[in-house]
């Protein structure tokens, strides 16, 4: 079943055409990854299937409904998300409380305080739940990626999780 389908979508702004006539289909429990060179739309389309754009031309679908004129809030509401390239984590605030803002949406009560400790503990980080998350920034003895899980959340959906890191004796490891 489709959980996303975005059909024929295009976007221009003035007279360049950043989106050209895009058909894509997710279904529920599939990880699809964009690939292209800068300038090639890709975050354009995120944007468009976010509702942060609206297109200039198609029609945008999740879990069957159609929400091309639906605002970005509509859309968080029925269970979509975004995660750009830039890390959006609230420096100011402590570790749990960033993961209790990206959980308030979809989560409440004892669910969503099952789900806060399963991450604190899953990223190792449940010492330091406490500490400002701004604090915490420059952690990793090294990291290298070119955008790929760039700052995400440490609350990310299950399906954002399954990208190419599993759990291995509780650490986090790319495949």
């Amino acid at each position: 079943m489709a959980l996303v389908d975005v059909k024929g979508v295009s976007k221009r702004f003035g007279g360049l055409t950043a989106v050209s006539d895009v058909d894509l289909t997710v279904n529920v429990g599939e990880v699809h990854c964009l690939i292209g060179p800068n300038g090639a739309g890709k975050s354009t389309l995120f944007k468009l299937i976010v509702g942060l754009y609206p297109p200039t031309a198609g029609s945008i679908f999740f879990d069957s409904v159609d929400i091309t004129n639906e605002r970005p809030y509509a859309r968080v509401q029925r269970g979509m998300s975004i995660k750009m390239q830039a890390p959006s984590v609230f420096k100011e605030l402590p570790v749990r409380q960033n993961i209790q803002i990206a959980l308030q949406e979809r989560l409440s009560g004892a669910e969503r305080n099952a789900e806060e400790e399963r991450l604190l503990s899953l990223l190792n980080l449940a010492d330091d739940s406490g500490k400002l998350a701004g604090a915490l920034s420059a952690r990793p003895a090294a990291m290298a990626r070119d955008r790929h899980g760039a700052g995400v959340a440490a609350a990310a959906p299950a399906a954002g999780r399954a990208d190419r890191r599993h759990v291995a004796g509780g650490n986090l490891q790319d495949r």
